[in-house]
């Protein structure tokens, strides 16, 4: 997913590109060259017919630090953009993670539920035969194959939702929708190796999101520092 996954790799791309916004930043404005005509004749379109010609050319120059500050803006919002990009790729890999679970739990639910009705089945038959005999009553097979109904439903809604998992982490791993994904038959399921507050405590400081309000607080007060330049 990593590799592949069409919404990291914008991020990325995102990230790449309010980088690149740095330097233009602090850059000075585009000079501007220009040609201006006196008095030309209304009765021509000779341009070299007139009375003067002026030939310009302007650079504007900011105010002392001004761009140092723009620089600072770009690179704080830069920041917030990589930080809120790091956010965005952890999601996605655990949306992965969530989607690979729910679809292990649902192959496993329908092979048991596969396997409670093989067996329901030959109680099916066995509770038949036993009726037509005369040894049980009517409602033994008929508790049976209610049984069996509600496993079918149940069958076909796990059916259902095994293909919207699939489906889902297919989509996450930018794989053909005619492509198979097969799981193991088995997973070690991941333990625990911190407790709650510890994990809190690693969320509040390495969460990207807190880096991502760090840096644009960071951006807005430069940000005003260059309104006060420009009032200046």
């Amino acid at each position: 997913v990593v590799q592949s996954n069409p919404d990291i790799q914008a991020a990325r791309e995102q990230t790449l590109a309010a980088k690149a916004r740095i330097p233009q930043a602090k850059a000075l404005d585009d000079p501007m060259v220009g040609i201006e005509f006196y008095n030309v004749p209304t009765n021509t379109f000779d341009v070299g017919r007139s009375d003067d010609i002026d030939y310009k050319i302007q650079q504007n120059i900011p105010f002392p630090g001004k761009r140092s500050v723009r620089g600072k803006v770009a690179q704080y919002d830069a920041e917030a953009v990589t930080a809120e990009a790091h956010g965005n790729i952890q999601d996605v890999i655990l949306d992965v993670k969530q989607t690979y679970f729910d679809l292990y739990r649902a192959e496993q639910l329908l092979m048991i539920n596969r396997e409670q009705q093989r067996l329901l089945q030959q109680f099916l038959g066995s509770a038949e035969t036993s009726y037509a005999t005369g040894k049980v009553s009517a409602d033994v097979p008929l508790k049976a194959q209610v049984e069996l109904s509600k496993l079918n439903n149940e069958e076909i809604l796990l059916i259902q939702e095994r293909v919207a998992h699939m489906s889902h982490l297919k989509a996450l791993l930018n794989r053909s929708s005619h492509e198979e994904i097969v799981l193991p038959t088995t997973l070690t399921l991941p333990h625990l190796k911190i407790t709650l507050d510890e994990a809190q405590g690693m969320a509040q400081e390495m969460r990207p999101e807190l880096s991502m309000f760090h840096a644009m607080t960071q951006r807005e007060k430069s940000k005003v520092t260059e309104a006060k330049q420009q009032f200046i």
